[in-house]
């Protein structure tokens, strides 16, 4: 039975009702219920109108035929469901297996006394209803305080009655003998669908030592038994609890890792296999990895090419620019420093000879693309090689820096005196500076202006 507010319910409930039902004074709770009937049982639905909206509610319940006093069919008729809580009188119809009226929750005054006399603490006539709804009497609690319960409060009452947490159930559990065992931990395990069956089915799966708090992990995560064998069976030795509950929660079935073995990971361990899963690396990503000619793969190596993005299609990329000797590690190299084929084929084009891998790394980490190489061959370098590329871009000689300094009267200026100039700070205003400043009286050398320079002139 859920607790809720079901609104947009209840008011197609009232619409089907020729009046709505307001709660009455004290001592009564008045609402509306549809029901469906089946041989054994009735399920009702109950809802009660408040004053304000929030105090708007509605409750399922499943009770058994036998349960209700008068029940007949075809007829506007009376019956009754009692217990020591108080009891409800329903009025309406039932037409075929389908039923609706008005009900009134009444609660028993004796009852409020035992529980009074128990010291269980204020108690609204709301809760007197899951009581009832739940079937919790004095029998129950007397029960409930020989098994060790004495200091029950009404609400963990109404919490044992809402989520219909039996004696049966309660003893079922506390077999399993764990100390100390809350009445609000067996209201968890009722709501998480722990079973004694689940409990005994996991103690033969291995783990003994579990606790309340672990087994209601487990069943959040959905660790079944049968997950648990698969694991077990996989050869990864002893697998924990915890790592039960890791493996289901990155979806690491006895599938995936016999998938693994296959791929030729035999030596896998448990934290291996979830950091592969936690990094997408499938075994169809591993085999495609493997099929590429890289040798041997580690599983640290498919996890790091799974972390950069390393793909099948990148690898046979790269191959086909020419690197046929590509290692992981070097692959790993490229893609951090997104060395793309299509940059690889595009600074290969540009006539510099053959470009090692080492070269198109250090080409990407300083920006050296094919259009960069381009505009310094047309600049007049054609012996340009890829080292001293690499130079002219650390110090930042652009092709418009050589451009001007050509045009500032040295057209053919060799390279290492370019970068001499671009590292002793010389543009094309400190060379016309110089000629002015010689008036014609001495010839302008590149060396005399570097001296020039040198010496702060």
């Amino acid at each position: 039975m859920k607790k809720a507010l079901l609104i947009s319910l209840a008011i197609l409930v009232l619409a089907a009702t020729s009046a709505a039902v307001e709660r009455s004074g004290a001592g009564t709770i008045d609402g509306l219920w549809v029901a469906t009937v089946s041989d054994s049982q009735v399920k009702f639905r109950l809802t009660v109108f408040g004053e304000d909206d929030w105090d708007e509610w509605n409750s399922t319940l499943k009770v058994a035929r036998t349960r209700l006093s008068g029940l007949e069919f075809e007829k506007e008729h009376s019956f009754k469901l009692t217990g020591d809580a108080g009891a409800i009188t329903f009025a309406g119809k039932f037409t075929g297996t389908r039923g609706s009226g008005n009900f009134t929750f009444a609660p028993d005054a004796g009852f409020v006394d035992f529980l009074e006399g128990k010291k269980f603490g204020r108690i609204e006539d709301k809760d007197l209803l899951f009581l009832l709804l739940g079937d919790i009497g004095k029998a129950y609690i007397q029960e409930l305080e020989r098994l060790g319960y004495t200091d029950i409060s009404s609400s963990r009452l109404v919490d044992l009655a809402i989520h219909r947490v039996s004696l049966d159930y309660i003893k079922d559990m506390k077999a399993f003998g764990w100390q100390n065992l809350t009445l609000s931990k067996v209201v968890e395990f009722k709501i998480h669908g722990v079973t004694k069956e689940y409990v005994g089915e996991m103690i033969n799966a291995g783990f003994k030592d579990m606790t309340p708090a672990k087994l209601v992990e487990l069943k959040i995560h959905d660790v079944t038994p049968e997950f648990v064998q698969g694991l077990k069976v996989s050869g990864l030795g002893d697998v924990t609890l915890d790592r039960a509950v890791e493996f289901k929660i990155h979806d690491i079935t006895k599938e995936y890792i016999d998938e693994m073995v296959k791929a030729g990971f035999k030596d896998m361990t448990p934290a291996k296999l979830v950091e592969l899963k936690i990094h997408g690396a499938t075994p169809e990503f591993i085999q495609a990895v493997k099929s590429s000619g890289l040798g041997e793969v580690t599983l640290d190596r498919a996890i790091e090419f799974k972390i950069h993005g390393i793909v099948e299609e990148y690898i046979n990329a790269m191959v086909k620019a020419g690197f046929k000797d590509l290692t992981p590690e070097k692959l790993v190299e490229l893609k951090i420093h997104g060395a793309t084929p299509e940059f690889v084929r595009a600074v290969k084009s540009s006539g510099l000879g053959d470009l090692t891998l080492d070269r198109v790394i250090e080409f990407k980490i300083h920006g050296i693309t094919k259009e960069y190489v381009d505009e310094i061959v047309k600049s007049g370098f054609k012996d340009l090689t890829p080292s001293k590329l690499v130079e002219l871009k650390i110090h930042g000689a652009t092709p418009q820096y050589i451009k001007d300094i050509r045009s500032a009267g040295f057209p053919d200026l060799p390279l290492e005196k370019i970068l001499e100039f671009k590292i002793h700070g010389i543009d094309k205003d400190y060379i016309q500076y110089c000629r002015d400043l010689l008036k014609g009286k001495k010839e302008l050398t590149p060396d005399l202006v570097v001296k020039m320079k040198i010496n702060g002139i």
